[in-house]
């Protein structure tokens, strides 16, 4: 990912929920015309929410837990950096609410 993709990311969650402004929203429009990989991990996210939705309650099979966290983590960074602050938060969270966590 691209350095100056990395604050669109961090947002990217707040945006799908429709919890920013209208300015920010369309920085990250328009940053999402230009930039191919942030378009496949929005689409991923919205994939994996529609998913998750339409999924219930099943547990899910532990390989597609280990492909998801990976792509996850290929999408928001390594939650071992210290770059990413609040992002690495962020996914942690949503990765412990959906239950992939290692605990």
């Amino acid at each position: 990912m691209r350095e100056c993709c990395k604050k669109y990311i961090e947002r990217i969650s707040e945006y799908l929920d429709g919890e920013l402004e209208n300015e920010i929203c369309q920085e990250i429009d328009h940053h999402l015309e230009d930039c191919p990989e942030c378009r496949e991990c929005l689409n991923s996210l919205k994939k994996t929410i529609q998913l998750c939705k339409q999924s219930g309650y099943e547990k899910m099979p532990s390989d597609m837990q280990a492909r998801l966290k990976s792509s996850l983590r290929d999408c928001f960074g390594s939650a071992q950096s210290e770059t990413i602050g609040s992002k690495a938060s962020k996914m942690s969270l949503f990765i412990n609410r959906l239950g992939l966590d290692d605990k």
